[in-house]
């Protein structure tokens, strides 16, 4: 449907994780985002032993169509966001975005780690 432009749809938490666990940050040879990706290793371990060879291609056209969808969608007379719609934290994270708010897979060096709302994420 999404194809087709018959339906629109925006990144979940799922999403999110497995993009968090399929990046890797060349700095801290791990992945992006540490946490999200030991939260999902499980799920992921067990996936990838019931899988074959092709499996990590898979992962790769999931991760690919991942990056395509958007944080929100902020649209005339509809907004759509998968948790909360938090303006503030939307307009910090904003500048970061590909357009369309996409997230950017493109490995960014940061002379030290993002905050957002004043906190350190490590």
């Amino acid at each position: 449907m999404l194809d087709a432009g018959t339906a629109l749809a925006v990144m979940g938490n799922h999403e999110f994780n497995a993009i968090a666990w399929y990046m890797p940050d060349p700095e801290l040879r791990r992945s992006i985002f540490a946490a999200a990706a030991r939260r999902i290793a499980t799920s992921i371990k067990a996936f990838l032993d019931g899988g074959s060879s092709t499996t990590l291609t898979c992962i790769e056209k999931l991760v690919d169509w991942f990056l395509t969808l958007p944080l929100w969608l902020d649209l005339p007379g509809l907004r759509v966001v998968h948790a909360c719609w938090h303006p503030d934290y939307m307009a910090e994270i904003e500048p970061h975005l590909k357009p369309g708010r996409r997230l950017d897979p493109a490995p960014r060096r940061r002379s030290e780690p993002p905050r957002f709302d004043g906190v350190p994420h490590h």
